[in-house]
């Protein structure tokens, strides 16, 4: 007695992958056809797409000690009264009237003026370069500003640390590079004169209130002088109206100030005297003076620009005066955007997805009519 056979069960609406690799060979002029169209299309996107390129500066703050000898120019704290020393003494903070120069601050300053449309158009409208007539090709500056110029480094990281990059993005025949060093080094070239036009204005309105409060003082000492002169005029008139030539022993414990002597207070009115004809002198005085020339030559050296010299003149840039640049933006080799060989990859996928759809798409096709023509038969 034989074993029957069973035969595997096979539904008509299984797929057979040999079908399905039939089907596609049969239809693979289906399948070239759209990979050549793809490609076709994706070429000719690429000719009419100008090549746009990208390029970046990128820099950190400087250390504080690239500003130290500017900064020592300064006196330390600047003529404060006896409050306010003793507030110090006490731990509490006393505002300077001049404001040191601080990395931080400047390069702070530096990311938000680079990040501005209108700091980027005083940049066009004083460059010599021909930067303007560009860009000036297409249309509205303050939307190509939006779109090609990308300023990050604000705000820190998780590390506490600071990193500018300022990204620009060109057309292809346009000198991207040069216009991005050109804009930073002309931004930090203006941001450095302003904040050297501020710090003279400071130390002039510290040299104007030292002078003002010299002249107060001085003013005040003479009347003290003065009025100590006549209160000697009139002891001195007593002890002569009284005799008294030399000092008398008392037991008061504020004798008359005529109880010194004739002799004594002649001297001291002699000598007090002769004081109001010379330059007057207070240890406040000798301090408002001795601050007063330190402000004084401040001015005189950045005026002269000794002492800015460590601030970046040597320097083979504006902006190195500022930050610590780490990358001045070049000329790229290849191009940012289209990415050539990425639309190539994905034509040549689309198109092949596209043939797949085509050949089944022919092929239901056939098959409904063929289906057709057994029902009407």
């Amino acid at each position: 007695m034989s074993t029957p056979e069973y035969a595997p069960n096979r539904n008509d609406d299984e797929i057979d992958l040999r079908d399905l690799a039939l089907m596609l060979i049969e239809g693979w002029y289906w399948i070239v056809g759209s990979v050549a169209v793809a490609v076709i299309a994706a070429f000719s996107y690429l000719a009419i797409t100008p090549s746009t390129y990208e390029t970046s500066f990128r820099a950190m703050p400087a250390p504080d000690s690239h500003f130290a000898d500017i900064n020592r120019l300064l006196p330390a704290a600047g003529f404060v009264e006896r409050e306010q020393r003793e507030q110090e003494a006490e731990g509490e903070a006393i505002n300077y009237p001049v404001s040191w120069i601080v990395s931080e601050d400047l390069y702070q300053d530096l990311v938000n003026r680079l990040s501005s449309y209108s700091n980027f158009e005083r940049f066009l409208e004083g460059s010599e370069e021909g930067f303007t007539s560009n860009i000036s090709q297409y249309g509205d500056l303050r939307r190509l500003f939006s779109e090609r110029m990308s300023v990050s480094g604000l705000n820190a990281d998780r590390n506490g640390n600071y990193r500018m990059a300022v990204t620009y993005r060109y057309h292809e025949g346009e000198p991207g590079a040069e216009l991005l060093n050109a804009y930073v080094n002309d931004t930090a070239e203006a941001l450095w004169s302003e904040r050297i036009q501020i710090l003279v204005g400071e130390i002039e309105a510290e040299v104007a209130r030292l002078e003002s409060l010299l002249d107060y003082q001085v003013a005040q000492l003479q009347s003290e002088r003065m009025q100590q002169l006549f209160e000697l005029e009139q002891a001195i008139a007593i002890a002569r109206r009284l005799g008294i030539d030399e000092p008398v022993i008392t037991q008061q414990l504020s004798p008359p100030e005529y109880y010194r002597g004739l002799q004594a207070l002649e001297v001291e009115h002699a000598v007090l005297r002769a004081s109001l004809d010379q330059q007057l002198r207070s240890s406040d005085i000798l301090r408002i003076e001795r601050e007063l020339a330190q402000y004084q030559d401040a001015l005189l050296q950045i005026e002269t620009g000794v002492g800015l010299e460590s601030a970046g003149n040597e320097h083979n840039s504006p902006v190195e005066r500022l930050v610590d640049v780490a990358e001045y933006a070049y000329s790229p080799v290849a191009a940012s955007e289209p990415r050539k060989a990425l639309i190539l990859a994905l034509s040549l996928v689309l198109g092949g997805m596209l043939g797949v759809m085509l050949v089944f798409l022919s092929h239901f096709a056939a098959s409904l009519r063929s289906y057709r023509h057994e029902k009407s038969a």
